[in-house]
């Protein structure tokens, strides 16, 4: 019973030194003079990595324990504007954040961000981004990454989002430009399960946007459950909403074989299942993608079973 009564203060000892400890530590996360140097490490750390002009304006440890980002800025390889995002929050736990290669965290929020990606004769303004990840050997490594992410929680707000290939002429503004997509007031919610390529799965909680070329404008959507596998892909109870346009799709699945040689392939030997229900749909709002439909603003009712 010594025996036993011992070990058990020395385990609550233990316990509670590890307790102050932390305490300490996250107390002293909240002193300015510590933030203020961890934030210079961290950007001089991202800037050995990367290179360019990286800044990032605060790093610290907000009041639930969540790592805090402000200000980050990462140039593109003009040294114009690749990304910047004023607000980022990371929660996780540190027992799970990393294992089995499989980055975990609780939460990732982005308050008021920017994107900018651009391609000039096929070579993509974050080219020095891909370059610091890759391998300094020339040789091809053919195997399949084991890496995976599971974000639990993700809140993406008052962001902007560009996508341009520089030399592509712009399309007339009733029209939607693949080449040219400059998406505002993004606005997402939602989870990641896993972003394995052959083992994707995510929910859509709520997703808005507006193209502000086109005048594309997303209200609502909402996708209850996606996956995507190396044979195939599915997606539940999909709901859109636009301007005037009211769309409900309970199920749609498209099976195809798992070794593909090209997109021809997949669409003649696949196998699908759409299930529309009885919805709201007024032509003229996909007429920035079917310029033929733009003379028709009636709403009319949309169903369909097929396989």
């Amino acid at each position: 019973m010594r025996v036993a009564g011992k070990i058990l203060k020395i385990t609550v000892a233990t316990v509670g030194v590890i307790l102050l400890l932390l305490l300490l530590l996250c107390w002293m996360l909240t002193i300015p003079s510590v933030q203020t140097r961890i934030t210079q490490k961290v950007t001089e750390e991202v800037k050995s990595k990367f290179g360019g002009d990286v800044t990032v304006g605060f790093v610290g440890i907000n009041f639930k324990g969540n790592l805090l980002i402000e200000d980050l800025f990462l140039p593109d390889c003009n040294n114009d504007t690749l990304a910047y995002i004023q607000k980022l929050e990371a929660g996780f736990n540190p027992a799970t954040v990393w294992s089995d290669s499989k980055l975990t965290l609780s939460k990732v929020s982005l308050d008021s961000f920017k994107i900018y990606v651009s391609s000039n004769v096929d070579i993509y303004n974050f080219q020095y981004l891909i370059d610091a990840f890759s391998s300094d050997t020339t040789a091809a490594d053919t195997a399949p990454s084991t890496f995976d992410m599971e974000l639990s929680e993700i809140s993406l707000r008052r962001g902007k989002l560009k996508y341009d290939i520089v030399d592509s002429a712009y399309a007339p503004s009733t029209q939607f430009d693949y080449n040219h997509i400059h998406l505002s007031d993004v606005a997402i919610s939602g989870y990641l399960k896993s972003i394995r390529t052959d083992n994707l799965h995510a929910e859509i909680s709520a997703l808005s946007a507006h193209d502000e070329l086109s005048h594309v404008k997303i209200n609502d959507l909402k996708v209850l459950d996606f996956a995507m596998l190396a044979d195939g892909f599915s997606a539940k109870k999909i709901s859109l909403s636009t301007g005037s346009s009211s769309l409900t799709i309970n199920d749609i699945e498209w099976e195809y074989p798992a070794i593909l040689d090209n997109i021809d392939a997949a669409i003649h030997h696949g196998k699908y299942n759409l299930d529309i229900t009885p919805s709201t749909v007024v032509l003229s709002d996909i007429a920035p993608f079917a310029p033929v439909l733009a003379q028709y603003h009636s709403p009319i009712k949309l169903y369909l079973s097929a396989n």
